[in-house]
């Protein structure tokens, strides 16, 4: 997972001795989007002849059948060295076992916590000179990287779990129910780890952990209803419903309206001294030379509208509008924001699942009401807690149980994924979560509809799977799943006739919505144009697909 600079400075360094030694894993590389290319292992040997490749198979980490599962995953891919991991932490447990449970000290050469492991690796660099080329397919985490206890327990899975939820919080509720089961049957929280590829899916995950009282912890990523843009979102519905001065210091110059400090302490004066709200405040002084060449006008008119008709309409219609109206996704998508405006689509979807399950109580003050209770909770934290992570977090550690969440075509293969080549990235991140688990591993997916009225399928990476490996439990009805995979066919041949790039490197273009730029590379695995645009600090990353025009 190194970059073309760091190749070069490799190439640089060893250029004069040539004594070079390598370690990685080709089914691992997972961070094209840093500038990582899969080639630079898998051409290893052609770039420097020569060069003794040691395979090393045997994983210390996971069961035989989560192997199983792993390796018929990962078969799927072209590009890479064929080979499949060898279970050689079971014959490792069975000794354990025999011997009455006290543990493998000896086992820490074979391996440490991460995914390169220690004395193994050192005393195989020392045998060889000049270049040594090295396959790691094990992650060599030994069962020393856990300590002896870690091997004691519940008695392992015979097969990994597949669980098909009619939706969101039904497949939260199962991975708390698991988990909730596992902790009686003597597993600690903090070995369960439940893992998902981007941070808004943990959206469901957090309601059903909060309601059920299970202490989780998130890390690398914020509570949902504690980020940013939610806080946002939901700041706008409050002040429609009750005009409260939290939510109005939060909105009103966001997105930025040219009410800065300035005015704010004007506001916050006059409504102490005339004991009115702020918005009250901006209302009676909007006529002012303060306010003039301001977006206050504006956001009163906003505010006021949608507070004269809120009852008659549907919460994700309001929002939905707002979020438009007020210039707020526009400002997020203008700053290339992509994750932030993923988070506010998973409130959106969570609007509409709330609309359709609760009943005659779906208005705006019933919602605010029952969002209070989560963005309140005080459950997260703490050392006895569930662990939960992006796989891309998870990377290089390891877990006695793993929930391996929403596994749904646009979600996991994420929805850009455009190319074969990308596919096979997102595939070796598959490969990645599955390979984090030791004893117990757990897949998931939801059914239903999006948003848009769009059905939810299985990832095509659950369907990779050999049948024969997972515990198939809720099935997906076979007329379900034959859509699925109708739908995953279409996908691929549109990978198949996905046009060529229109502009090499140095083209002038034309945007719709940023407006002129500069294509400085072109990357064709990834189906993307990346563009200095004029108006913009920071490069994007177009589709070939976009509206661009060639400026003459």
């Amino acid at each position: 997972d190194i970059d073309a600079l760091q190749y070069r400075l490799m190439e640089v360094l060893c250029g004069w001795h040539k004594n070079l030694f390598i370690v990685g894993d080709p089914d691992q590389t997972i961070y094209t989007w840093r500038g990582a290319n899969v080639k630079y292992l898998l051409e290893f040997d052609k770039n420097f002849p020569g060069t003794k490749t040691i395979m090393m198979m045997e994983n210390y980490r996971s069961t035989a059948p989560i192997l199983a599962v792993a390796n018929s995953l990962i078969a799927r891919n072209t590009i890479r060295m064929k080979k499949d991991l060898i279970p050689a932490g079971d014959l490792l447990r069975q000794a354990e076992e025999a011997a009455g449970g006290e543990g493998f000290g000896g086992a820490a050469g074979l391996g440490g916590a991460g995914d390169a492991g220690g004395a193994g690796v050192s005393s195989v660099g020392g045998t060889f000179g000049g270049a040594a080329g090295f396959a790691d397919s094990a992650d060599f985490a030994g069962p020393a990287a856990s300590g002896g206890a870690a091997l004691s327990g519940p008695p392992r899975q015979e097969k990994p779990v597949w669980f098909h939820a009619k939706n969101a919080e039904e497949e939260a509720k199962f991975v708390a129910d698991e988990s909730v089961r596992l902790k009686k049957a003597g597993v600690k929280p903090t070995d369960i780890a439940v893992l998902y590829r981007a941070h808004y899916v943990s959206r469901a995950l957090e309601e059903v952990f909060l309601k059920e009282k299970l202490p989780y912890i998130l890390y690398s990523g914020t509570q949902f209803y504690n980020r940013a843009e939610i806080k946002d979102a939901i700041s706008y519905l409050r002040l429609i419903a009750c005009h409260d001065d939290l939510s109005f210091a939060r909105v009103v110059n966001t997105p930025k309206r040219n009410i800065g400090d300035k005015r704010m302490k004007f506001l916050r004066e006059y409504a102490e001294t005339h004991g009115c709200l702020l918005y009250d405040a901006l209302k009676e002084n909007v006529h002012l030379d303060l306010f003039r060449n301001t977006g206050a006008r504006a956001f009163l008119e906003l505010i006021d509208g949608y507070g004269a008709r809120y009852a008659d309409m549907q919460v994700s219609e309001i929002l939905a509008q707002v979020l438009e109206e007020s210039g707020y996704e526009e400002a997020l998508r203008t700053e290339g924001s992509s994750e932030r405006l993923d988070n506010l689509a998973e409130l959106k979807q969570s609007i509409f699942e709330y609309e359709t399950t609760c009943g005659e109580e779906a208005g705006l003050t019933d919602y605010l009401w029952q969002i209070a209770l989560f963005s309140n909770a005080d459950l997260a934290g703490g050392k006895e807690a569930v662990k939960c992570m992006t796989v891309h977090t998870a990377k290089g550690l390891e877990f006695p149980y793993v929930f391996l969440c929403a596994m749904e075509e646009g979600v996991f293969p994420a929805k850009k994924t455009a190319s074969r080549e990308a596919m096979e990235e997102e595939r070796r991140l598959a490969f990645v979560a599955v390979t984090r688990a030791e004893k117990g591993l757990y897949l998931s997916d939801s059914g239903g509809r999006n948003l848009d009225g769009s059905y939810r399928y299985p990832s095509r990476f659950l369907l990779d799977i050999d049948q024969k490996c997972l515990e198939r439990r809720n099935e997906p009805e076979e007329r379900f799943l034959r859509r699925a995979k109708e739908e995953i066919a279409w996908k691929e041949r549109e990978m198949d006739v996905q046009r060529a790039p229109r502009f090499p490197a140095g083209t002038r273009v034309e945007h719709p919505v940023f407006g002129c730029g500069t294509v400085t590379e072109v990357k064709e695995d990834e189906g993307v144009y990346l563009v200095r645009f004029d108006s913009l600090e920071t490069e994007r990353s177009i589709r070939f697909r976009a509206a661009l025009m060639k400026v003459e």
